[in-house]
């Protein structure tokens, strides 16, 4: 982020850190640093910083496979979900991988979706999109479905919706989400009335938690993952908006076509987990709420943590 702060992480001189990061551009004949505040990376440096994380980790599985008995070098890696995939099924994820010790994991909850410039940065080591084209230098398959459900509770629907959830009625109605990227209801709001809603009245929350109690309280209505909201639903608490219309939204894991072996480790069980998790609260529907169950995706991603590399 800046000279400062790496001469004070390194126990060294300003002009120390300037000096090496000018022989290093020097090396290469080009940037690697935006002198701006904060520091930015160059095209030339993000291509630098994935190289060097990829090393980092690749040196750490190489020493723990010629000593496996000896003292582990556990990696620190940093997986981003976003913030309704947490609770909803991430968080079984993550206390896999944690069993296992041999990372030190760190989840980044963001709503940024998808998280494809730190991606290819080398920030992250992977990433849950609902986007299923990768990008450059990457791949991506699917991992599974989480399906959405529009929610609001009884006193909501008898004061807004009382007669029906219309186009007209969402041009008064309070909506509440999470974030500014969401754009769940606006594509909720395409596949319910075939076209875009243009101005609605929205409310901005910072956590899934926040959002579903300002939805309780009768203050809104908002798209929730049916796992969070399936009890609720059964109870009577909250009502499904239109019972006749869950959103599917598929979600694929994005990662490094080229990686070092732990982090194609990581890959593969969370590919599996998230497969295995997603399937098992998909064949948990309750038969009696529900008409139709389509499908949904999340969103994860990896990182290096700071100062790892």
């Amino acid at each position: 982020m800046s000279f400062e702060r790496a001469a004070e992480r390194l126990n060294v001189t300003r002009a120390a850190i300037s000096q090496r990061i000018k022989a290093l551009e020097e090396a290469l004949s080009a940037a690697v640093l935006v002198r701006s505040k904060p520091l930015t990376l160059t095209l030339a440096g993000e291509v630098l910083f994935k190289h060097v994380a990829a090393v980092r980790l690749l040196e750490a599985d190489t020493f723990n496979q010629i000593d496996p008995q000896g003292n582990r070098r556990i990696m620190p890696l940093a997986v981003g979900v976003d913030v309704y995939s947490i609770d909803a099924w991430f968080s079984s994820v993550a206390q896999q991988i944690i069993k296992r010790n041999v990372i030190e994991l760190e989840v980044v909850v963001d709503d940024a979706n998808p998280a494809f410039p730190a991606l290819t940065r080398g920030e992250l080591i992977g990433s849950v999109s609902t986007v299923p084209r990768p990008v450059h230098g990457c791949i991506a398959e699917p991992i599974g479905d989480m399906i959405y459900r529009c929610v609001a509770s009884p006193a909501f629907m008898e004061r807004y919706f009382a007669n029906g959830f219309s186009l007209h009625a969402t041009a008064s109605a309070p909506a509440v989400s999470v974030g500014r990227g969401n754009m769940l209801l606006e594509r909720y709001f395409d596949a319910a009335f075939g076209m875009a809603v243009g101005r609605y009245r929205k409310n901005l929350l910072p956590s899934v938690a926040s959002q579903l109690d300002t939805i309780v309280a009768d203050l809104g209505y908002g798209m929730l993952p049916e796992q969070t909201v399936l009890p609720l639903l059964e109870s009577g608490r909250l009502v499904d908006v239109r019972r006749d219309l869950p959103f599917p939204v598929t979600l694929y894991w994005h990662r490094w076509r080229a990686a070092p072996p732990i982090c194609e480790a990581i890959s593969v069980e969370i590919v599996e987990f998230a497969r295995e998790i997603l399937q098992e609260r998909k064949g948990h529907e309750s038969p009696g709420l529900f008409t139709t169950r389509p499908s949904a995706r999340c969103s994860i991603s990896m990182r290096p943590m700071a100062g790892s590399g």
